[in-house]
């Protein structure tokens, strides 16, 4: 049985955030039913290739979608917000969600900091290769909703949840924040740590890999193997050595991974125990072994179209459904908890009401 088999949640859900949170929760084993205006519904549907020959499914809404029921309803009409009561009663919902305020998302990737530390030190800020200000909200999201199902589980209360995008992009840069309050900058290093030396990406014959020196001990394994013995300096002994003179001693790491293939250097750099990995594609983490062998596959009935998804990092992969059609549950849905014939939704449809 999975954990939240028999949780019901009712969410209006358009973008990123609230969809991934509503995503985990489907994973987990709850009933997810996303609630869209007919007229101007998530999006997100408009986004992306149409893999489908469907407008409103396009391949960017696919993925944070899967597992999920999806019905519409025109919460501009009192019948509309007669209806959402009612389904709120009669599902009945355990947890009713709602993010309706997109206007001011493309903002915050800035407003939080995140820019300020992606990017090359004498180069533009740059937006980190995932929404994680969205991500990290809907992950913070999802914790607060555990809490408030754990609470009702053991007093009977319920809760309100308001998750601020801004304070949970904030909330993750505790390090940061603190150094800004001792007067130190904190600010965009490229591929470089500002405490840390060596840190960087670097290229090898045939791609790039990304070393990691966390402490002297590792430093002193990495100048003891042959290929990098010519970096055992006095001062470079010590990490605060190495951070003085990050430039040359990059430069220096840099030859040395030149005459390298990627496989060799992570064979040596392994064996004695220094943090090293190859700088994967999208595809390699795919073929990647503890990836591969977790990766959920979902299937859409209808045209046989196969989406790859990585597992949750901990427990089982969970079997999903494809993302659901536009509206795609209305008659399933206001026909079982409602007990609207197919006749009367029609009408509803065609009165714009869902």
């Amino acid at each position: 049985m999975t954990l939240l088999a028999g949780v019901t949640v009712l969410s209006l859900e358009q973008a990123t955030t609230l969809p991934f949170l509503t995503y985990r929760l489907a994973c987990d084993g709850a009933r997810v039913i996303r609630v869209e205006n007919a007229e101007r519904p998530d999006p997100n549907r408009f986004v992306g290739r149409d893999v489908l020959a469907e407008p409103a499914m396009r391949s960017y809404f696919l993925p944070n979608n899967c597992g999920k029921e999806a019905i519409t309803l025109n919460l501009g009409d009192p019948e509309g917000q007669s209806l959402l009561r009612e389904l709120i009663v009669k599902l009945p919902v355990d947890v009713f969600a709602c993010n309706q305020r997109p206007r001011g998302y493309a903002r915050l990737q800035a407003r939080s900091g995140f820019m300020e530390l992606t990017g090359e030190t004498d180069g533009s800020p740059l937006v980190f290769g995932l929404p994680m200000v969205d991500l990290g909200a809907a992950e913070h999201g999802y914790s607060e909703v555990m809490k408030a199902l754990y609470r009702r589980a053991t007093t009977g209360e319920g809760a309100r949840i308001d998750v601020s995008m801004l304070r949970s992009a904030v909330s993750w840069m505790v390090a940061p924040v603190a150094l800004s309050s001792l007067g130190e900058r904190v600010t965009r290093k490229g591929n470089r740590h500002q405490f840390f030396a060596p840190v960087a990406v670097h290229r090898t014959r045939d791609g790039h890999v990304y070393l990691a020196i966390g402490n002297d001990q590792q430093w002193a394994a990495l100048t003891a193997l042959p290929q990098f013995s010519g970096l055992a300096r006095p001062e470079y002994v010590a990490n605060a050595g190495r951070i003085a003179d990050v430039e040359r001693l990059d430069r220096e790491l840099a030859a040395c991974f030149a005459g390298l293939a990627s496989d060799e250097a992570l064979a040596a750099l392994r064996s004695a125990g220094v943090p090293v990995s190859r700088v994967n594609t999208v595809s390699d983490v795919m073929t990647d072994r503890l990836v591969a062998e977790r990766l959920v596959e979902v299937t859409d009935p209808r045209s046989g179209l196969r989406i790859a998804l990585p597992a949750p990092p901990v427990g089982e992969p969970p079997a999903l459904s494809f993302p659901p059609r536009l509206g795609e549950h209305n008659e399933k849905i206001y026909g079982d908890v409602l007990g609207l014939p197919p006749e009367q939704v029609a009408e509803l449809r065609r009165r714009q009401i869902v």
